[in-house]
């Protein structure tokens, strides 16, 4: 059974009002319930695209009064659609359309809420693009160390060395081997001004976002 019975009746602000026992609520109705149970529900829906349509207009005032409005006119395009805040008062219990203040307390968090994701899912874009960023910036690197023949001879032979004595050496030893490798080639980047320029290149491009 709909619930029209009941559209004409007065919102009330400081009590919730008993629906009667057959209420359904209908496809314009905001259940407010916890969890996913009323995910799906028309009047849901249609919450959350006002809900989204909002928080960045909410977000951008610091004005008390410019807020409360904002959830005023969420409230008022619910009841334009002849729709209601509904709620089984218990588990199992009759239903009630809330009153007028857990209504806008609801709106409020879903507001905050909505600024909540909006920051936390920027986040994880920024944290991506970093990780794109340092990816493609050690693949220069790398290509560029061994682009260099005498670089990356030099990184063969140190890694010969590891693999023929680094069960058996003491860790003075393993340490030495990669200070003079370390050296040799820093030595010779410093004498090839072409790496020194494709490192900066390398550097410059690791600043600058990738255009898709």
């Amino acid at each position: 059974m709909t619930n029209n019975a009941t559209k004409s009746i007065k919102y009330e602000k400081y009590e919730n009002r008993y629906l009667p026992e057959d209420f359904i609520p209908g496809e314009t109705d905001v259940v407010c319930a916890r969890g996913k149970s009323y995910w799906e529900h028309p009047g849901n829906k249609m919450y959350r695209v006002l809900i989204a349509g909002a928080t960045e207009k909410y977000s951008a005032t610091t004005n008390k009064l410019e807020k409360t409005m904002i959830v005023s006119e969420i409230v008022n395009a619910v009841h334009k659609r002849q729709g209601m805040f509904v709620k089984k008062e218990k588990k199992g219990g009759p239903w009630v359309e809330v009153d007028e203040v857990f209504a806008r307390e609801k709106i409020g968090q879903s507001l905050r809420d909505g600024l909540h994701d909006k920051y936390r899912s920027a986040t994880k874009a920024k944290k991506q693009r970093k990780e794109k960023l340092n990816e493609r910036f050690n693949g220069d690197i790398d290509r560029v160390i061994h682009g260099n023949a005498s670089v990356s001879r030099r990184i063969e032979n140190l890694t010969t060395e590891v693999r023929k004595n680094g069960a058996l050496a003491s860790d003075y030893s393993i340490v030495t081997l990669f200070s003079r490798a370390n050296s040799d080639i820093l030595e010779t980047i410093k004498k090839d001004s072409s790496m020194l320029h494709q490192f900066q290149d390398a550097t410059v491009a690791s600043k600058v976002e990738p255009t898709y």
